[in-house]
Order: structure tokens, then sequence, then C-alpha cells
């Protein structure tokens, strides 16, 4: 097997699968990335898995001088490519079982002598060279764990700044070792013409939406999305600038493109009754500047910490939040500032931190809208200008 690539074409696409490689695997394979090198397509595809989350891509317009397939350490190859000039072109080769990579000078693919070497390329660019043994995939059913997705129930397409949108506003709110599994995720919730994200842990609760035609016919479509699965897929659709393809079936969710295959198991089970969740009869309190109150709680949870619950009043068009701490010499903060009151509320506590997450995901808003019934049940934060993002806190009761 043997090819010659430029720096640049491989070291991106290795930075995306990799995301998915185990470092401590207790598979050794799991450590691997798989690469399939076909002459016939004139590039190659590499795929990472740790069982329950795949990610395939195929890199096209590669000088490919014979094909193969072959397993090698993808994190220790793509430190070496990272280490590597950026117009430096590489050429991959297996011999008896080893890769060989060499670093080719700026001469690259288009030198005289059509081996991607040019006849001063020791003193031009010097040499840079990495040997490294592989495993061995000389049929398709070799050890490689390839998830097998099978057929699709449920194909549309999707804007991937959408798509994107409705994943990093909800994530915050998702679990992360909660005991009751099914926290540890986001709802995938999809009707004829939207699709939904939810995500909650208990105490906080996400809800974000956008419009697009699934092909449901009225019909309503619920998947659970593993946590890991949720952040990889946030970090990769930063990487695409067209629209993707988002398929699921019982089992498993793919998010692709025509070169970028991602594809994940759907947990088991039954997401709680979000709607249920919801307090009736909430009313518009207060709107008060995003950056004001950022200020504002980032003080109290930098000196007294993020356990310590922000007290929250609203009075003749002001609002103060205190916060006291029995700790640190028994540190007291007070912050007041001017909102737009719309009703009498409540005296209420609320967890700092929590709001500083929802005013992280929704950067582009200057102003917060609070709603509450009590100060017993749940305040529901609003962005004016967005109807698309809608955030539920839980309060906090007297200490």
């Amino acid at each position: 097997m043997q090819f010659v690539v430029e720096r640049d074409q491989i070291l991106n696409p290795l930075n995306r699968v990799n995301t998915v490689v185990d470092r401590n695997p207790t598979i050794p394979i799991l450590s691997q990335v798989l690469l399939t090198v076909a002459d016939d397509r004139n590039g190659f595809q590499l795929t990472g898995s740790n069982i329950d989350i795949e990610i395939s891509e195929f890199v096209p317009d590669v000088q490919v001088t014979e094909s193969g397939r072959v397993a090698f350490p993808g994190l220790t190859v793509q430190e070496f490519c990272r280490q590597q000039p950026k117009d430096c072109s590489l050429r991959f080769d297996i011999t008896n079982g080893m890769l060989n990579i060499n670093k080719i000078d700026d001469g690259g693919i288009g030198s005289r002598d059509g081996t991607g070497e040019s006849e001063n390329s020791d003193v031009a660019g010097g040499q840079s060279h990495l040997s490294l043994q592989t495993m061995a995939q000389d049929t398709s059913d070799g050890p490689f764990p390839i998830l097998d997705a099978g057929d699709w129930d449920i194909q549309f397409q999707i804007g991937r700044s959408d798509l994107r949108t409705i994943v990093q506003r909800s994530q915050h709110a998702m679990g992360s070792q909660d005991l009751r599994y099914y926290l540890n995720a986001m709802l995938f919730e999809m009707n004829e013409s939207e699709l939904r994200t939810v995500a909650t842990d208990g105490h906080r609760m996400a809800m974000c939406h956008t419009e697009v035609a699934t092909g449901l016919n009225d019909s309503m479509h619920r998947a659970i999305v593993p946590r890991k699965t949720v952040l990889d897929l946030g970090k990769l659709l930063a990487d695409f600038s067209s629209p993707v393809t988002l398929e699921f079936n019982d089992n498993h969710v793919r998010v692709s493109t025509p070169s970028i295959k991602f594809t994940s198991k759907l947990l088991e089970g039954t997401y709680p009754d979000w709607r249920g969740v919801i307090p009736a009869n909430l009313s518009s309190v207060f709107q008060v500047a995003r950056e004001n109150i950022i200020a504002s709680l980032r003080r109290i949870v930098a000196i007294l910490g993020p356990e310590v619950p922000a007290s929250m009043q609203v009075k003749d068009g002001r609002l103060r939040i205190h916060a006291q701490s029995s700790r640190n010499s028994q540190a007291e903060i007070d912050e007041q500032m001017e909102i737009k009151q719309y009703g009498e509320s409540p005296d209420f506590q609320v967890n700092g931190k929590y709001l500083l997450d929802i005013f992280e995901a929704m950067k582009d808003y200057d102003k917060v809208e609070f709603n509450l019934k009590n100060a017993q049940s749940a305040c529901l934060l609003k962005f004016p200008g967005n109807e698309s993002s809608n955030f539920l806190v839980m309060l906090l009761k007297d200490r």
C-alpha cells in the first residue's frame, strides 16, 4: 500500500476521526484508526471507532500507487503530521506490517522525477521519518469494529448551522454522571416540520427547536442521543459549511456529508415528560440586560463558589442579587441593577452557575426575560427576539 498526500489533507481528517478513538482502551484495536486506500477512487478513507460511536471520512484527490487496508495508531500519526511543515507532502507505505511515513520536500507531488521528491530535498527541507507497527486488515470482516447501523427509517437534510445551534444551546443542561442514564443524554424530538433538542439534569432544562422538513407526515419520532455523541457532534459540526444529512432508526443516529459519516448508537429507554415539568400560569416578571446580570453572577461564583445560591429580589424597577457564604470569612456580596419590571415578583433563590451556562449559550442576545409563578417551583428564561430557545431552572428553597 502506498500513496502521497499533502500534510493538511490528512491532518484535518485525522483530527476529526481521532475524537472518538479511545486513549486507553480495554481492546487494543480501539486505539487504532482504520485506513482503506482505494486506487480506483484516487483516495483513502479513515475510520475511528469506540464501538458506540464511529467517524469515517473519505479523502479524495490523492496520488495512490497501491491500494490496501490496515489499522494504525491514529493519535501518533496525527501528532507526527502536525509537527511537519504546512507546505510539505507525506508519503505513506506499508512494508512487512510496518507503516512508514516520509516527509517530502516542497517539490511535493509535482517533482521532476515523479517520485514526489525534488533533487535537493535532503538539503532544502530536511528528512523526517516515522515507522509504526500496524494491525493487518486483509479482509472486510477483519478485527476492526465497523458499526453496522442497518437501514435508516428517517432521513432528511438540515442546515449545518441550524443543527449546531440547537445542539450547542441545549448541551449544557445534560447530566454527566447521573444514575438515571437517560439524563446523561439529549432528546431529539421531531415531527413533520420541526426538530427539537431537549436536555435536563433534573435541576435545569434546555429546549430548542428549528424548522425543517423531516418527511414524517404528522407522526412524532424521539431518539435519546448519548452525552459523548452530543459533545463530539458539536465539535464536528464546527468543521462543516454545507447542509448535512440526519438519519435515524430505532438504534442509531447518523450525521453525514458526502465525505464524512458520523454514526452513533442511541440509548434505550423513555425520556422524561419534559413538557409536564414546565409550570403552568407563568407570568413575565422582569427583563434585564444580559451583560449586567452576567457580571454580577460571575463575581458571586468566582468569589463565593458555584454552590452558593444567588438570592434575587425585584422592587421598584431594580434587581437586587445577594449571596452570602459561611465559609471564606463570612463573605457577602450585594449587587443591584436596573431592570424593566412587568409585575410583582416573589423573592427567590437560584443557582448562579446554571444561569451563567444559559447566558453563555445565548451570546447573540442582549436581554433576558425571567418568568415565574412562585418562589418554590421554577423559573423560565426567554430571550426577546428569539422564539426557538427556552430554558427552565429549578428554584432553590430557603436555607
